[in-house]
């Protein structure tokens, strides 16, 4: 008699958490929530960026289009308290002290949100210009919802590749030397 209560017991454990996922799922169909899933980030490959405000250095206000070269760019959208974006700006970081560098690839930091108490990673530490968004207006501007996200362009502000969310130092690097092998300076 033991064996089977504990067997049955042990079923309803394993189907508790399937009828509430049904009665969940239910639930939203009812109360008209076939809402899609929102995208990260309100911008695609062939977008031009928007020319929002952003604080430089030295709280200036500047349209983010300064941030941009005539070459190949890349904006890195970080947090101070985001570990995978010290991740990210690390490994840019990186590949601009290695003898070939960056092949003429500009590089802007935004960092968005508020100064946070106690940041993971300095954003004056970074040897690229660095730019805030501490009042949201790209942030909002761009609907985003994670960082670190990378915009990759060329020449002007369009967008040719967008990169969110990553986590590992190796395919940050590979994204980058791949967009610069397509995009190097005086390439059509």
């Amino acid at each position: 008699m033991a064996l089977s209560q504990s067997r049955a017991l042990s079923n309803a454990v394993v189907a508790l958490p399937v009828v509430l996922t049904l009665v969940f799922i239910g639930w939203t169909r009812l109360s008209g929530s076939d809402e899609e899933p929102q995208p990260h980030l309100a911008l695609a490959e062939g977008d031009r960026l928007p020319d929002v405000m952003l604080t430089d250095a030295d709280g200036r206000r500047v349209p983010l289009s300064a941030s941009i070269g005539t070459g190949p760019w890349l904006i890195l959208l970080v947090s101070e308290t985001c570990p995978h974006c010290e991740t990210q700006v690390a490994a840019i970081e990186e590949m601009a002290a290695l003898p070939e560098g960056l092949g003429g690839l500009d590089v802007s930091v935004v960092v968005m949100g508020e100064k946070a108490r106690e940041p993971l990673w300095r954003p004056e530490s970074s040897s690229f210009p660095v730019y805030e968004d501490r009042d949201g207006e790209l942030k909002d501007e761009l609907r985003l919802r994670v960082v670190p996200v990378s915009l990759f362009g060329r020449g002007d502000a369009t967008v040719r590749r967008v990169e969110i969310g990553w986590t590992s130092a190796d395919r940050i690097r590979g994204v980058t030397a791949a967009f610069l092998s397509n995009n190097a300076v005086g390439a059509e």
